[in-house]
């Protein structure tokens, strides 16, 4: 499943997506990395039509394309366009069958991560590689992580989308792997606390705009699995940093357009908890970007909850919202 038509289906490519592969393919045989940037756009546009999606030859391009990137100097754009196409044909029905594409796609991402971090380069990577959905893809997404993706994630709103995609991807997979590397890219919003106070309320607007944006998306849509919710929610409740604050907004407002009762009751009761960040910041004497940022996902993401009509008392979100009718997992 493409998590990302869950959250704003792309319109339909105009013209022939295909054509667009091979003017693609002629600019990376000439090894002509300003002109395969250029082309891959052009491909990367039309990523989620069904023709780019199934074609074996879109695949094999991209990575091409990856591999140009990786090896010259300048490749950043290049090989974040190229990993966009791939992470959208990592899943097509025809990648599914395809373990030597899997494993193929996993070394050239990354290997595009390891030696590139120019921006949205890190991202895409990781991208590509929840997208993929492997063993061996997710390992790989754990090692970009910890090499410190969280200082470029939210240098954009692009960026920190296809950072809160990642963690999507990692959340609805069916092995634990994904949900490690899931783990694993919301430990980084650590990241979220070094810096100055524009950089760091720049990241909680981005980041976690994104993140809870996507995965209410992605779980109302019925892609999360419900032990795969239950985990993500005990886990965030015991942790007080940002990007777990964000996620248990997101799944608060998921559990309300689901009708899960348990799951609110438990979001409801950490977010309450996170309140306490508030009086340490009114408190504090001295300015603290850390602290400040903490206090900000406090406040916004309580009020993403806020019952606007007031019948249902706090953290009550309106499932008209999200969803007409509730949805069962």
């Amino acid at each position: 499943m493409h998590l990302e038509r869950l959250v704003a289906p792309p319109a339909p490519a105009a013209g022939a997506p295909l054509d667009a592969v091979e003017v693609l393919a002629r600019f990376v045989a000439m090894r002509d990395v300003r002109g395969a940037t250029t082309a891959c756009g052009a491909v990367a546009k039309a990523r989620f039509d069904d023709r780019v999606v199934e074609s074996a030859r879109a695949f094999e391009v991209a990575l091409d394309a990856l591999a140009l990137a990786t090896a010259r100097e300048g490749g950043d754009a290049l090989g974040a366009r190229a990993a966009r196409v791939i992470a959208a044909c990592a899943r097509g029905r025809r990648f599914r069958e395809d373990a030597f594409g899997s494993r193929a796609a996993t070394r050239c991402a990354a290997a595009f991560a390891e030696r590139r971090r120019g921006e949205g380069a890190a991202t895409a990577s990781a991208l590509a590689l929840a997208a993929i959905g492997s063993e061996e893809s997710f390992e790989a997404l754990v090692v970009l992580v910890r090499s410190g993706i969280g200082a470029v994630a939210f240098e954009t709103p692009s960026s920190a989308l296809e950072y809160a995609y990642a963690y999507a991807y990692g959340v609805a997979a069916e092995r634990a792997s994904g949900t490690a590397a899931a783990s694993a890219l919301l430990e980084a919003w650590e990241r979220v606390d070094v810096g100055d106070e524009y950089a760091v309320l720049r990241k909680c607007l981005f980041g976690g705009r994104s993140l809870r944006r996507v995965l209410e998306s992605v779980v109302t849509g019925g892609a999360v699995p419900k032990a795969n919710a239950d985990v993500v929610v005990a886990a965030c409740a015991k942790d007080g940093r940002c990007g777990a604050v964000y996620v248990l907004s997101a799944m608060y407002r998921s559990s309300v357009a689901l009708n899960d009762e348990a799951m609110r009751a438990s979001c409801g009761v950490a977010l309450m908890r996170s309140v306490g960040v508030l009086e340490r910041w009114i408190a504090c004497t001295a300015r603290d970007p850390s602290l400040e940022a903490r206090a900000f996902a406090s406040v916004s993401t309580i009020s993403a909850c806020l019952d606007m009509d007031g019948q249902n008392g706090p953290l009550q979100s309106r499932a008209g919202g999200i969803r007409e009718k509730p949805r069962e997992y």
